[in-house]
């Protein structure tokens, strides 16, 4: 899911263009990056998707899933820093629960 090099995922839809991919393939091939990106819940991969995305010229509508998304992830993790600084157990508890439930990975909790 990671592009280690900056443009690496546009160089590719141009790639699959001039090959002669039809433009609905290319979208669908965005999409599955950002929906496999959107599952791994983090937070600085995401934006960084959204951002090389959006560059590649995927669709209003996925980049708006996926603001959607980092939105409600930015919300998890305020909300789990509040809860830590503030060392109450219980909101502890059920913040973790919030996060768990939303598929976050077991190492960022």
């Amino acid at each position: 899911v990671h592009s280690h090099e900056k443009g690496l995922l546009k160089r590719a839809i141009e790639e699959g263009w001039f090959a002669g991919l039809k433009e609905q393939e290319l979208e669908d091939a965005m999409a599955a990056k950002m929906r496999a990106t959107i599952s791994l819940q983090e937070l600085a991969l995401l934006q960084e998707v959204i951002q090389e995305c959006s560059q590649a010229g995927l669709s209003e509508r996925e980049l708006t899933k996926a603001t959607i998304a980092r939105e409600k992830l930015e919300k998890l993790l305020a909300d789990l820093k509040k809860a830590i600084s503030e060392m109450e157990i219980e909101s502890l508890q059920a913040i973790i629960r919030k996060c768990q439930l939303a598929g976050f990975p077991d190492r960022a909790l």
